[in-house]
């Protein structure tokens, strides 16, 4: 499993972040340059919103779901991270 702390996420200049959190938590509040995915249709047809050979941080909100979308996404050949705790590591750093 691919993962990555919101410690070295801030590294990265202009990260490719995607929140797949439902759209009322994303309007609430969301990082800088992150754009909402639903976790359900990024599944269905990763296609229209990846491309194969690009890196990219999903973000949900403690870091689970992004892990289990990141396993699924991997296995068709995308190049995705998971960012470790969420939002919530954002928030208690």
């Amino acid at each position: 499993m691919k993962r990555i702390s919101i410690k070295k996420l801030e590294q990265i200049k202009n990260p490719n972040l995607i929140d797949i959190r439902n759209i009322e938590e994303y309007d609430q509040f969301h990082l800088p340059g992150a754009i909402h995915i639903d976790e359900h249709e990024l599944l269905a047809s990763p296609n229209l919103f990846l491309i194969v050979h690009q890196n990219y941080y999903l973000l949900c909100e403690r870091g689970i779901t992004s892990v289990e979308v990141t396993k699924k996404l991997r296995k068709k050949g995308y190049r995705v991270y998971a960012v470790k705790k969420g939002y919530q590591s954002f928030l208690h750093r």
